[in-house]
C-alpha cells in the first residue's frame, strides 16, 4: 500500500499535474493557493506518497458562524455572542488518479488533527466546510458533520476532538 505525508504546499509541489475533476478546485490550487498562504488567508496542505506529487490537498482558515444558524443541540452549549469562532475547511480534493483509495478521508482527518491540535493558541467552536455539490455533502455527512445552510455543512469541535482521539488510539501519528 502506497503512503502519503502530509506537507504544507510549496513551490516544489507539482500543482500543474493535479486534476480533481473539478476546474474550480483545481485552478485554485495551480493559481491561488500559494497567494493565500503568502497572504495569511488559507493554509493549503497536500497529501504526497514522494514529496513532489499531489495525491490530495485540503486548505484551511478561520471564518465565523451566526449563532442563529447553528443547530439548538449544540448552540445552547455556546456563548450568546452573535457570532461564534470556526475552522473553515475552505477546499480539499482528491486528485482522480488516487481516487479509491481513502485518501479524501486521510486528508479530511489530517485537517481535523490539526484544528484540534491548533485549539489551544486559536479557539474554533466548530469545523465548517462548503461542499461543492450532493457528492461533498455526502461525504461530510459519513463523517458526522450536518447541514448548517445551503452548502455549508457543521462539525462541533466535541466530535471533532472524538474522532482526533479515536483516530490517534487507533493509529498513531
Amino acid at each position: 500500500m502506497e503512503r502519503y505525508r502530509f506537507e504544507l504546499l510549496t513551490r516544489s509541489h507539482a500543482r500543474d499535474q493535479f486534476s480533481s475533476g473539478i476546474p474550480a478546485l483545481d485552478r485554485y490550487l495551480q493559481q491561488r493557493a500559494l497567494q493565500d498562504k503568502r497572504s495569511r488567508v488559507a493554509v493549503p496542505w497536500v497529501g504526497t506518497p514522494d514529496g513532489r506529487c499531489i495525491a490530495s490537498y485540503v486548505a484551511l482558515c478561520t471564518t465565523s458562524i451566526e449563532l442563529a444558524l447553528i443547530p439548538p443541540q449544540y448552540s445552547r452549549r455556546l456563548p450568546k455572542y452573535p457570532h461564534v469562532p470556526a475552522a473553515l475547511i475552505g477546499r480539499l480534493a482528491v486528485d482522480q488518479r488516487y481516487r479509491g483509495r481513502g485518501l479524501g478521508a486521510m486528508t479530511l482527518l489530517h485537517a481535523l488533527r490539526l484544528v484540534v491540535r491548533g485549539g489551544e493558541a486559536i479557539a474554533a467552536a466548530a469545523v465548517v466546510a462548503d461542499a461543492k455539490d450532493a457528492s461533498a455533502a455526502k461525504f461530510y455527512f459519513h463523517f458526522g458533520f450536518s447541514r448548517l445552510s445551503g452548502t455549508r455543512v457543521y462539525l462541533p469541535i466535541q466530535r471533532a476532538e472524538a474522532m482526533v482521539r479515536d483516530l490517534e488510539t487507533n493509529f498513531p501519528p
